[in-house]
């Protein structure tokens, strides 16, 4: 008897990234996108609970991968789905979290129409591509010596979306939250208060509301819940008013700080 030809079994493709989702509750009407853009490291089970923010509000969610922050622009497909999900809408809120802000500015750079319909933004521990080796530090033990030249060579271009982050408001005159905090390894406070100085002396300064707290990095949500939610809310609210014009004479408008 001859035998018979095994059964080729095809390797399945690869997994895909993790999924963007859009959460569309009983607001389903609702001309505002939500934003929310995850910080390398944090799943869609983590982004999960900053979402919860927008209950019921059209969201969608955007994890942050190493690959976005390797890949040229014109090549990371994530930055055209995001582009497509906010054409059906009037009205943009950002909420992005550590080193995500590299995506949104290659976002706003690849599709500068998008900056007119952000009304709002909150960006919670924004990191320079630099913080990146504390990071790994300190969440995985990875000695600094090997990460640094890693970043200087392959992750080149995240350096200048970061340089530019930090040395220029990317959304002039939109009402800005800032949550920061004297603990965090990852987006030192002297960087962040070097960074709001920038914003501020700016041919366009940002409208800027400040939460500082200590707490580790992206930690505050967890420690300070209703804290955070208020604060979250008091940015959205402020595109609705008149918005103060710089830093200084935003100071006492936003809640309480917590020492």
């Amino acid at each position: 008897m001859h035998a018979l030809p095994q059964r080729q079994h095809r390797r399945p493709p690869p997994s895909s990234p993790p999924c963007r989702l859009v959460f569309v509750g009983s607001m389903a009407t609702s001309n505002k996108l939500h934003l929310l853009t995850g910080g390398i490291g944090l799943g869609m089970r983590q982004l999960s609970k900053y979402s919860k923010l927008y209950a019921n509000k059209p969201t969608y969610v955007q994890p942050f991968t190493l690959a976005a922050v390797a890949s040229p622009r014109a090549m990371y497909p994530d930055y055209h789905k995001v582009y497509k999900e906010s054409q059906n809408y009037d009205e943009i809120h950002l909420h992005t979290l550590s080193g995500s802000c590299h995506f949104v500015v290659n976002l706003v750079e690849q599709y500068p129409d998008l900056k007119a319909k952000i009304s709002s933004a909150v960006f919670d521990s924004p990191c320079h591509i630099q913080g990146i080796p504390a990071a790994l530090k300190h969440l995985k033990g990875v000695p600094e010596g090997i990460t640094r030249p890693l970043i200087s060579t392959v992750f080149r271009g995240a350096i200048t979306t970061s340089d530019t982050f930090v040395r220029e408001a990317l959304l002039p005159g939109v009402p800005t939250g800032v949550i920061y905090s004297d603990r965090d390894k990852v987006a030192p406070v002297t960087m962040i208060e070097q960074m709001l100085e920038s914003w501020a002396e700016g041919d366009a300064p940002a409208s800027v509301l400040r939460m500082k707290t200590n707490s580790e990095h992206l930690l505050t949500m967890r420690d300070q819940p209703e804290d955070y939610e208020k604060f979250v809310e008091s940015v959205m609210a402020m595109a609705k008013k008149p918005a103060p014009k710089t830093v200084d004479e935003a100071e006492g408008v936003a809640i309480p700080l917590v020492a």
